[in-house]
């Protein structure tokens, strides 16, 4: 089952979204601001971001920013919603680092069949990835698999200030 993160400031929008998407079987979750939605991608690791671009203090860019920025959630897809069908706030979303855009009023039909597309290349991302970081004979992790567990690791012990260990 995947889980997708819902970050708007507008409780309804939240529930529209939940509605369109309920019925593929998701584990879904919900922030209505950026900064809880940093923590939560930290913390839960979410398969997929469904990200509204325009919301007080900070706004969908800039949480689209910082999760490219961090080493623990750059590698989650973003998909940006959006009231505006300008051309220019879709290039910058798309620019750093969405992989898709939905523009309000959406179809129930085109979100989930955008999330099953973001959700189908991610997954043929991590399956290469996964072929990466492995050894071809022993399918055991490799050296380089090592070292990003390791700075993964590092980097959280970093932000939360816990115990390091492997």
């Amino acid at each position: 089952m995947y889980r997708l993160l819902i970050v708007d400031d507008d409780a309804y929008c939240q529930d529209v979204l939940s509605d369109a998407l309920e019925s593929e079987e998701y584990e879904l979750h919900k922030a209505d601001d950026g900064r809880t939605a940093l923590r939560m991608a930290q913390r839960d690791q979410p398969d997929l971001v469904l990200l509204d671009v325009s919301m007080p203090k900070m706004d969908g860019v800039e949480v689209l920013r910082r999760l490219n920025a961090d080493e623990t959630t750059r590698h989650i897809p973003v998909i940006m919603v959006t009231a505006l069908d300008s051309e220019s706030q879709i290039a910058a979303c798309l620019d750093n680092g969405a992989v898709d855009h939905v523009v309000k009023p959406f179809s129930n039909m085109v979100v989930r069949a955008r999330v099953r597309a973001a959700l189908r290349s991610y997954d043929a991302i991590q399956w290469q990835l996964s072929r990466a970081l492995t050894d071809v004979l022993t399918d055991l992790p490799n050296r380089r698999a090592f070292d990003e567990d390791i700075a993964r690791r590092l980097a959280c012990w970093n932000r939360r200030q816990v115990p390091f260990s492997l």
